[in-house]
């Protein structure tokens, strides 16, 4: 329910967080991992940007992809 275009994916993990962000990386998707000190521990998280220059199948693989490694972490 974000207002802005960054849009903060909780993941409380640091270890979560750089696993999803290089995972998310290595399929052309830029979301930054932000962990402590940063933020507080156990409050890690991916920083994704929405822009206008974004399509909705750039919005889809995204979301895919979140999806796909969400399922490739659980399986670890």
């Amino acid at each position: 329910d974000s207002v802005t275009p960054i849009i903060p994916v909780l993941l409380k993990d640091a270890s979560t967080a750089l696993f999803f962000s290089q995972k998310l990386f290595d399929q052309g998707i830029l979301a930054q991992a932000i962990r402590p000190p940063t933020v507080p521990e156990h409050t890690a998280r991916l920083r994704v940007t929405v822009m206008a220059t974004h399509s909705k199948e750039d919005i889809k693989k995204a979301l895919n992809a979140f999806g796909e490694i969400k399922k490739e972490f659980k399986s670890r």
